[in-house]
C-alpha cells in the first residue's frame, strides 16, 4: 500500500517492475480518499494515449480496514492498455470529485511473449474518439445487457435513463443501484415481468428480468463519465455488473415557440338541473401521488365540492397519499390501469383493451369530464364517444408525445384522443407554445399554476433550519462543508409516479443522515426551497414558498421562468445540485442574502398566481365546456 497527500493506493497486478504478455496489459488495484477526499476515476496515459479505466469494483476487505459507512467501498479498479512488446512507462492517474486528476505512480513494465498472462480480465477495451475506454458486461453467474443508456445520451431532468434485463442465474436480486460518480447510488428496478423480452432472450429467467431506471448525470462530471450498475444480492454480497463510458447529449437550445392558437370557446351557460342536483364531474388523473396535475385536481374538486356546483368522482391509473385528501373532499377514487391497452401491439388490440376500459367506468351519467394528464389520453376517447364534453388540463411544457415504445397504433390511438377535448385549460404560455403540433386550434384557456389555498404566513426561520433540496446537494454539503451541513436538516417530498417514488425512497433511506423522506411538498416548516431538482417533484412548493415569503431557487425550466422571471432570484440547472449547495451556504452565511427579491416575488405570486382567481377562472371554463355537450 501507497500513501499520498490526498489518498492510499495500491497496484495489485502486475508488480512493478514487471514482465508480461501483451498485447493489452490489465492493471488491477485499489483507491481509497482520505477524509475529504474522493476519487470517482482513473486513468494511464502512455505513449501518447489516454486509457480511461473502471473504478469502483466492491471491496468487503478495503471497508473493513477503512470503516467507512457502507460495509463495502467502491475501490478498486480495472484498466486496459493496449501496448505493443518492449520496455514502457505507465503514468496511473486518479481524479477527484472537483474534477481534478492526481498523479499516482509510474509503472515500469517489459511486455514480451514469455511474459506473464494477467490472472483473470474481466473487462473489454472500447474506443471513443481520443480515447481507450475499459468497459465491462455482465459476468457469470450474472447475464444481461443494457439498451440503454447509449454513449452520447440524451438527459431527462439531469438523469440519463437505464433500459436493459439483468438476472442472476444461482437466485432472485434483492436491489440493483447505478452510480456515475461513485458518491450517490440510484436504484433501478429490477425483475420487472417482460413477455417479450422472454420471447427475444433463451434463459429461462429472462421473462422476469428487466430493469428500468434513471440515473443521476451530475452537470460537473467530466465526460465520458464512468456508469456503473451494481447487483445486491439477498445476503448483501454486492457484484458490478456492467460500466460503461456516457456522455450527455448537448441540450437543446432555450428558443421561444410560437404560441398557439387558443381560441375562445363561446360563452354558454350551464343549465341548472330542475331538482337542483350537482353536475356530475369525472377528473382522470394518471397518478395520485401529489404531482402538480393532481395538487391542482384536488384543490378544485373541494372547491366544487363545498358550494355543491358540482358532484366529483375521480379515476387514477395509479394510487397514492392523495386519495384519503379527495376522500375528504367526499370524492370517491377508482383505480383503472391502462397497461393493456397501453402494451397493445396492433388496433384490434387496442381496440379490445379501450373496451375493457369503458366497462369500468360509468360514463352516462356525467355532464363532463376533466383530463389531467397526456397519458390519460384514451379517457377524452371514451369520454368522447358517449358525447361527454371534455376539458384537458394540460401544463406540460415540453411537447406532449407517446411513448415510442408504443405500437403505432396505441400512439395513434392517444394523438387522436388530445385532439378530440372539448377544450384545453394551459397551465402557462409556455405549455400552450409546447404543444403546437398537438393540439393547435383547439378551443381553450391559459390559467396558471396557483399556490396552495389558505398558506399561513411565514414566521421567519425555523429551528432547527430546515431546507427542501435534494439529496445530491445534501451529500455535497456532507462532504465539502460539515460544519454547514450540521446546521441544517434537509427533506425531500415524493416523486410525481409511484415507479419513480419507490425508488427515490429507496435512495433517500439508503444515505441515512442526509434527507428526511417524507410524503408531501408542503412548506409550512421550511426555511429553505431549492428545487425541485431532477425532476423529482411538483412547481407548488416553489409557489408556496414565494407566497409564504420563504426563500427559494428554482429549476430553469419554461414554466418557472414564465412565474419568476421578474422576482430576480438565482436559477438553478436540474442537472446542477452543487449550485444548490452554494446557495444554501451563502444563505447559511447571511440569512438576509435574498430578502429583497423574496418579498418581491411573495407579491408577485400573491398577486398573479391566487388560488381564489384561478379556480374561479377554471370553474367558468368548465361550465363553458359542459354547456357544449352534445
Amino acid at each position: 500500500m501507497q500513501e499520498s497527500d490526498c489518498c492510499f493506493h495500491n497496484l495489485e497486478w502486475p508488480a512493478a517492475p514487471a514482465r508480461i504478455a501483451g498485447p493489452i496489459v490489465w492493471l488491477r488495484g485499489w483507491i481509497v480518499g482520505k477524509p475529504g477526499h474522493d476519487f470517482i476515476d482513473v486513468r494511464v496515459r502512455h505513449a501518447g494515449r489516454t486509457c480511461l479505466g473502471v473504478l469502483g469494483l466492491p471491496r468487503t476487505d478495503l471497508a473493513a480496514h477503512f470503516q467507512p459507512d457502507r460495509p463495502w467501498l467502491p475501490a478498486e479498479f480495472i484498466l486496459g492498455v493496449p501496448v505493443n512488446d518492449g520496455e514502457h512507462g505507465l503514468t496511473l492517474e486518479a481524479m477527484d470529485a472537483d474534477g481534478a486528476w492526481h498523479r499516482l505512480r509510474e509503472i515500469p513494465l517489459i511486455v514480451a511473449p514469455d511474459g506473464e498472462p494477467p490472472p483473470r480480465v474481466e473487462g473489454r477495451l472500447e474506443e471513443q474518439p481520443g480515447l481507450v475506454c475499459t468497459v465491462r458486461d455482465a459476468h457469470h453467474p450474472f447475464h444481461g445487457h443494457l439498451d440503454q443508456p447509449a454513449v452520447e445520451t440524451a438527459l431527462i431532468h439531469g438523469r440519463a435513463p437505464v433500459f436493459g434485463w439483468l438476472l442472476d442465474e444461482t437466485g432472485p436480486l434483492d436491489r440493483v443501484v447505478a452510480t456515475t460518480d461513485g458518491l450517490v447510488f440510484n436504484h433501478l428496478a429490477h425483475s420487472l415481468d417482460d413477455p417479450a423480452l422472454a420471447a427475444r432472450v433463451t434463459h429461462p429467467g429472462a421473462g422476469r428480468a428487466r430493469l428500468r431506471g434513471a440515473v443521476d448525470f451530475p452537470a460537473d462530471l467530466t465526460t465520458p463519465a464512468c456508469l456503473r450498475v451494481y447487483a445486491v444480492r439477498p445476503d448483501h454480497s454486492v457484484h458490478l455488473c456492467f460500466a460503461r463510458r456516457i456522455s450527455p447529449l448537448p441540450a437543446a437550445a432555450n428558443s421561444t415557440r410560437p404560441g398557439v392558437t387558443v381560441p375562445d370557446i363561446p360563452k354558454c351557460e350551464l343549465s341548472v338541473y330542475p331538482s337542483g342536483r350537482p353536475h356530475r364531474l369525472l377528473m382522470v388523473l394518471r397518478s395520485l401521488q401529489p404531482d402538480d396535475s393532481a395538487l391542482r385536481a384536488l384543490d378544485l374538486t373541494r372547491s366544487l365540492q363545498a358550494d355543491h356546483s358540482w358532484a366529483v368522482r375521480i379515476v387514477s391509473t395509479e394510487d397514492g397519499p392523495l386519495r384519503q385528501d379527495f376522500a375528504q373532499a367526499e370524492a370517491e377514487s377508482l383505480i383503472v390501469s391502462p397497461d393493456r391497452l397501453l402494451a397493445a401491439t396492433d388496433a384490434s388490440g387496442a381496440e379490445q383493451a379501450l373496451a375493457q376500459l369503458r366497462r369500468q367506468i360509468w360514463w352516462r351519467h356525467l355532464d363532463a369530464v376533466a383530463v389531467f394528464s397526456p397519458v390519460c389520453g384514451w379517457a377524452v376517447t371514451l369520454a368522447r364517444a358517449e358525447g361527454i364534453p371534455v376539458l384537458f388540463d394540460c401544463l406540460e411544457d415540453e411537447p406532449v408525445r407517446p411513448d415510442p415504445t408504443a405500437s403505432p397504433a396505441v400512439q395513434a390511438l392517444l394523438r387522436a384522443g388530445w385532439r378530440a377535448a372539448d377544450g384545453v385549460c394551459y397551465g402557462s404560455h409556455a405549455a400552450s407554445a409546447a404543444q403546437r403540433e398537438s393540439m393547435n386550434g383547439l378551443p381553450g384557456m391559459i390559467i396558471p399554476l396557483w399556490h396552495s389555498p389558505n398558506l399561513p404566513e411565514f414566521a421567519g426561520p425555523v429551528t432547527p433550519r430546515r431546507a427542501m433540496a435534494p439529496l445530491r446537494t445534501a451529500d455535497w454539503l456532507r462532504r465539502n462543508a460539515p460544519a454547514t451541513f450540521t446546521r441544517w436538516e434537509f427533506v425531500q417530498g415524493p416523486a410525481p409516479v409511484d415507479f419513480d417514488e419507490r425508488l427515490h425512497a429507496l435512495d433517500d433511506g439508503s444515505n441515512p443522515g442526509l434527507v428526511q423522506h417524507r410524503q408531501d411538498w408542503t412548506t409550512d416548516d421550511i426555511g429553505l426551497v431549492l428545487g425541485p431538482l431532477c425532476g423529482r417533484g411538483p412547481l407548488r412548493p416553489l409557489l408556496d414558498a414565494a407566497a409564504m415569503g420563504i426563500p427559494f431557487a428554482a429549476p430553469a425550466t419554461p414554466t418557472t421562468r414564465e412565474i419568476f422571471s421578474a422576482c430576480h432570484l438565482p436559477w438553478l440547472d436540474n442537472a446542477n445540485p452543487m449550485a444548490a449547495a452554494f446557495i444554501l451556504s451563502a444563505i447559511d452565511r447571511n440569512p438576509a442574502l435574498f430578502e429583497r427579491e423574496t418579498a418581491y416575488a411573495r407579491e408577485q405570486v400573491r398577486t398573479h398566481h391566487s388560488p381564489a382567481d384561478l379556480m374561479s377562472r377554471w370553474r367558468s371554463l368548465l361550465s363553458t365546456v359542459a354547456a357544449h355537450r352534445g
